[in-house]
C-alpha cells in the first residue's frame, strides 16, 4: 500500500523546516513579535512539534531589553521567527527598519546568532521587500516561504485568477463590505477585504490567516464564519 501523504499544510512546514537546515535536537529559541493574531502562535506551536529541535522559552523581541536573557545561550545561538502570511512585507520590513528594529537589536546583542525568519505563505511582491531589507544583514539571517503567491491569487486583482469576470469581483467586493458594516463593524475598515485589503482566500487546517476574506474567518460577532480564526470544533 502506497504510503498516506501528509496534508498539504504539514508538508508546508516540512519545506520550511528543511530549508532551514537546522538540525534535529538543536536548541532553538522562538521569536513572539505580534500582539495579536491567532495563526502565528499554532504554526509555532505545529513547527516545534514537527521539527524537533529543542526551543527553550520563547523570546518577546518587542519587549528586549539589556538585561533580558535567555535561558541556555550561546554566542551562536539559533532564533526563530515564524510568521503565517505576508501579503506587502511592510509589518516584517518595519521588524527590521525601524529606528528601534527588534531584530536589529537581537543580532547584535547575540552577536555570532543565526536568525531564521519562516512564512507559511507569502506573496511575491511582500517577500521581495523583506528580502531587500534583509541584505544588510548578510548571511545571518535565512528567509524561508513554504508557498508563494501572486496578484492572481488576489478575490479583486485585474490579474485575478480566483474572479476573472470584472463584474463577478465588483458584486463580491461590494457584498464583503456591506456584511463586514452589518455584521463586525467594531473591525478595523482596513480589514474588511481582508488584512491589506488583499482579499485572499487561505484556509490554514485548523486556523485562518487575516488577510483571508473575513467573510470566511471572523467569529467575534454574530456573523457565522466557515472558518472561524478562533479554530474548527
Amino acid at each position: 500500500m502506497p504510503t498516506p501523504q501528509k496534508p498539504k499544510y504539514h508538508r508546508a512546514l516540512d519545506i520550511l523546516i528543511h530549508d532551514s537546515r537546522i538540525p534535529k535536537g538543536s536548541p532553538v529559541t522562538f521569536c513572539r513579535w505580534q500582539s495579536t493574531g491567532r495563526s502565528v502562535p499554532r504554526i509555532s506551536h505545529s513547527i516545534k512539534n514537527q521539527a524537533k529541535w529543542r526551543p527553550t522559552e520563547d523570546l518577546d523581541i518587542l519587549n528586549l531589553k539589556k538585561d533580558t536573557n535567555v535561558k541556555g545561550t550561546h554566542d551562536n545561538h539559533l532564533f526563530i521567527l515564524i510568521d503565517d502570511f505576508v501579503g506587502t512585507g511592510r509589518t516584517i520590513v518595519t521588524l527590521i527598519n525601524s529606528e528601534s528594529s527588534p531584530i536589529k537589536k537581537l543580532l547584535l546583542k547575540y552577536d555570532k546568532s543565526q536568525l531564521y525568519i519562516l512564512i507559511a505563505v507569502g506573496f511575491e511582491h511582500g517577500i521581495r521587500e523583506i528580502k531587500r531589507a534583509l541584505k544588510q544583514f548578510g548571511d545571518r539571517v535565512t528567509l524561508s516561504v513554504a508557498q508563494l503567491f501572486t496578484f492572481q491569487d488576489c478575490c479583486f486583482a485585474d490579474s485575478s485568477s480566483i474572479l476573472i469576470d470584472k463584474d463577478q469581483r465588483d458584486q463580491l467586493k461590494s457584498f464583503c463590505l456591506k456584511v463586514a458594516q452589518e455584521y463586525y463593524p467594531f473591525l478595523s475598515k482596513d480589514m474588511w477585504l481582508g488584512f491589506g485589503s488583499l482579499g485572499a482566500l487561505v484556509v490554514f487546517f485548523d486556523t485562518v490567516p487575516n488577510n483571508s476574506l473575513p467573510i470566511i474567518w471572523h467569529d467575534e460577532s454574530k456573523w457565522n464564519p466557515l472558518f472561524p480564526a478562533s479554530g474548527l470544533l
